[in-house]
């Protein structure tokens, strides 16, 4: 998806301003956001199944962008373990 990310109307932030959901320069749609956050409980649920902690448990990395680059969850759990240095 380019930076030009879908922009939601008619949101209103804490101050009463309308505006989307900005997140890197871009903005994300509510219901973009909400896949996103399904697919984190798939690797939350993967970590914990198969290693006993989830993903806040590790360094934060790249969980969007694998998101955004049609990765399967268990793809993104294995990276972000990957990424921490492993199990050594």
């Amino acid at each position: 998806m380019s930076n030009d990310r879908k922009n939601i109307s008619n949101v209103q932030n804490f101050f009463g301003e309308s505006e989307g959901i900005v997140l890197f320069g871009g903005s994300v749609s509510l219901m973009e956001n909400n896949e996103f956050s399904k697919w984190m409980k798939r690797v939350d649920q993967f970590l914990w199944n198969t290693f006993g902690f989830v993903s806040s448990d590790l360094p934060d990395c790249d969980y969007w962008d694998w998101y955004e680059e049609g990765n399967k969850p268990e793809f993104a759990a294995l990276m972000a373990i990957e990424e921490a240095g492993g199990f050594a």
